[in-house]
């Protein structure tokens, strides 16, 4: 049975603790560098086409992709101005990873290479 001050204080989202559990640990381990290096590298595969099918060719699946990545960058931002009362690394990573998409992007249009 939970204690009175455990049941009457604000719960943490379980969506918080995954983060503060899994990823933030992997975001400051130096050694996992790679491996975030890596999961970073493949967001950006992926965000990269869904920006140029949903800004070029308008199509409704990338938008609305796109949207839901949008929905998770911002929801990282506030879980770390919430937790921590500013952006942090995690939000530096989503950033970064944006834009590493954008660039990849604007190259496979302009250079018609996608």
């Amino acid at each position: 049975m939970a204690s009175k001050d455990e049941s009457s204080g604000a719960r943490e989202p379980q969506g918080e603790r995954w983060v503060e559990r899994w990823i933030l640990p992997a975001l400051r381990d130096t050694a996992l560098l790679p491996v975030v290096l890596v999961v970073a590298g493949h967001v950006v595969a992926f965000t990269a086409p869904m920006l140029i099918f949903a800004l070029r060719d308008r199509k409704v699946g990338a938008q609305l992709a796109l949207l839901g990545l949008l929905a998770l960058t911002i929801g990282c931002t506030r879980f770390e101005i919430r937790t921590r009362g500013r952006p942090g690394l995690l939000s530096g990573w989503v950033g970064g990873t944006w834009l590493a998409a954008l660039a990849t992007a604007w190259v496979c249009h302009r250079y018609a290479l996608f």
